[in-house]
């Protein structure tokens, strides 16, 4: 059909969570005090028409709005690289240009497995990508190395978040396994974040996670397809 199209998110997520980054960075770059009172005199005067007070749980105080810009990156981030491996299966079951040079043989396999398990199944991202390279002769990843620990610790900060628990600064034990397989990656803390508040999500989600969140997306991607021999590709996310 001429007028059919078929939309891809990999891309649009990386450039979004980019974009992200870029606010998080320019707001870490700008004086504290200044981004305070910005937001003062601008809300002041809505807050009184409202009849409302200035609280920091406003979702446009900076602090506030810093963890909203790293936390949009991060979800970004791990909708990049799904998104990346859905659209490549689809992708071999379509038997696009970009993927010809695989073979047919190989496409036809990765259009089976796609379609007759991975597409309904409950799979995780990470392993289609280790199924997609053992099946077609691909050396898988290292678990226990980059890029795909670093994946993986991406998604197990995406899923802290979007299936948040609290917990007392006093009897931390998810926050504190959370703070045990970040603390590798040094992030800067959140200039917001108190001294004595918890690293988890206070101290972590500040422009550092968010510029690690968006590499380790893209070099994960990358790396795949760079194992899959893929190299059209390979020279489109270089780019």
């Amino acid at each position: 059909m001429a007028d059919d199209i078929r939309v891809g998110m990999a891309i649009s997520n990386l450039r979004s969570a980019i974009f992200a980054v870029r606010e998080a960075v320019s707001m870490e770059k700008s004086s504290i005090e200044r981004l305070l009172n910005e937001y003062l005199n601008e809300i002041q005067i809505a807050n009184n028409e409202m009849g409302m007070a200035v609280a920091r749980a406003d979702p446009h105080w900076p602090a506030n709005r810093l963890r909203s810009y790293v936390s949009s990156a991060v979800l970004l981030s791990t909708g990049t690289i799904e998104a990346a491996v859905n659209e490549f299966f689809v992708d071999a079951v379509e038997q696009r240009d970009w993927l010809q040079e695989l073979g047919e043989s190989t496409l036809r396999l990765l259009a089976v497995l796609w379609e007759e398990w991975l597409r309904d199944k409950r799979v995780g991202t990470l392993a289609k990508v280790q199924i997609a390279l053992t099946t077609t002769g691909n050396k898988k990843f290292d678990k226990g190395k980059a890029p795909y620990q670093d994946a993986d610790n991406l998604f197990f900060l995406r899923n802290s978040l979007v299936h948040f628990v609290p917990e007392w600064l006093s009897s931390q034990e998810r926050h504190k396994k959370i703070e045990e397989r970040l603390r590798r990656y040094s992030f800067s803390p959140s200039p917001f974040a108190e001294k004595k508040s918890p690293f988890f999500p206070e101290q972590c989600l500040g422009a550092d996670c968010a510029r690690w969140a968006v590499r380790t997306a893209h070099g994960f991607v990358l790396a795949f397809y760079e194992r899959m021999n893929v190299d059209r590709m390979v020279e489109g996310w270089q780019g």
